[in-house]
């Protein structure tokens, strides 16, 4: 089976994140498994136009603005009849293979945009976007559609997505345990992600001011890098709170260093306005951390609340704070947090997130649709 992947971005691509790590792993499972694929991309500064990564063809063209269109005019030049099945993916923006597109299709959908857009998007494009979505969306009714989490799934059946299918999540387990390390001697919070209007970071560092009301030992580390604009707001959030010997900037660091950080921590916080699943929170239950989060699609998924972790009751830095003192003060109820999530991390294996993958793929080219 050939399988053409259209994506804006491929795993080497500086702003790649969740979504391309589950998309890379998939496509490993599927060569594992005898098949073909392709995965066609934007470019990026010093990226050769293709390359092969572990048996997956990457093809770049355009960039992460123009690589619809690169898509549709390579489809007609060169992949059209050339591909059994052709997986897209929606990150924002739509490929619309359902306009142009005659192999079979499954369009994967790791979060829809909806409130995103008013966060990481300028009048009046936010409002254009918000607008259009469930517009663009709707040429997906008639097509198998996956997606990584139950409320990801709802929201696209409001849509009036009629197929919708939802395959598990997954983490490198066995390559964290590596970087397994004690905890720090004092209250350590982390922040991992982009920093960016929509993972709403100066939530984060409010909360932490308000925790530093009752627990003055603590530090807050924030690992990752983004918007320059809103990484000076958070910069100077900090000042203005007078936490520059307690907030540390990490900036954009390895993987390694990434789980290294996350181990040492005690909880990690994660306040954005919406997720596919909130994949850094299952990362970060593999070693031993477990989250407290804001009530929002993905996160309430990626979190069994009061089992594996906190989902706020309101998506304040009040009650964040609130909940992460409540902690604090019951290191039991956070041992058994931290066991729980350390458990359910160990089920998110990369097999079982392919090998639901390729059935989906299957019984798409097993239908007569």
């Amino acid at each position: 089976m050939k399988i053409l992947i259209l994506n804006w971005r491929d795993i080497k691509n500086p702003a790649s994140g969740g979504a391309e790590k589950v998309t890379f792993e998939i496509a490993k499972y599927f060569i594992k498994h005898g098949h073909e694929v392709t995965w066609f991309a934007a470019s990026f500064k010093s990226a050769p136009a293709s390359e092969n990564l572990d048996g997956v063809k990457i093809i770049r063209a355009g960039s992460q603005t123009t690589v619809h269109i690169h898509a549709f005019i390579k489809y007609l030049t060169h992949f059209r009849g050339q591909f059994d099945l052709i997986l897209e993916e929606i990150n924002t923006l739509p490929f619309l293979t359902p306009l142009y597109a005659k192999e079979k299709k499954i369009a994967y959908f790791n979060q829809l945009a909806r409130e995103v857009w008013f966060y990481e998007a300028k009048f009046p494009i936010s409002l254009i976007g918000f607008l259009l979505e469930p517009l663009y969306v709707a040429l997906y009714r008639n097509t198998q559609v996956i997606t990584i989490s139950k409320s990801c799934q709802l929201e696209l059946q409001e849509f009036g997505i009629k197929k919708v299918s939802v395959f598990p999540m997954a983490i490198d387990f066995e390559k964290e345990q590596k970087f397994l390390t004690p905890k720090e001697s004092i209250l350590t919070l982390i922040y991992v992600g982009r920093i960016v209007p929509s993972k709403r970071v100066l939530d984060v560092i409010e909360c932490f001011n308000l925790v530093l009301r009752q627990v003055e030992n603590a530090q807050l580390w924030i690992v990752g890098n983004g918007d320059e604009s809103y990484t000076s707001k958070v910069t100077s959030k900090i000042k203005k709170l007078g936490l520059d010997q307690k907030v540390e900037l990490k900036g954009r660091v390895s993987d390694e260093e990434k789980f290294r950080l996350m181990s040492r921590a005690h909880l990690i916080l994660v306040t954005s306005i919406k997720e596919g699943w909130g994949l850094i929170v299952s990362e970060a239950n593999g070693v031993k951390t477990p989250a407290v989060v804001y009530d929002v699609s993905g996160l309430r998924d990626a979190v069994r609340d009061q089992e594996t972790g906190i989902v706020c009751k309101q998506g304040s830095p009040q009650s964040m704070a609130e909940e992460i003192i409540t902690l604090v003060k019951d290191r039991k109820k956070y041992a058994t947090l931290q066991t729980n999530a350390y458990n359910w991390s160990k089920e998110l294996t990369w097999e079982n997130t392919g090998r639901k993958s390729l059935e989906i793929i299957e019984k798409v080219l097993g239908s007569t649709e």
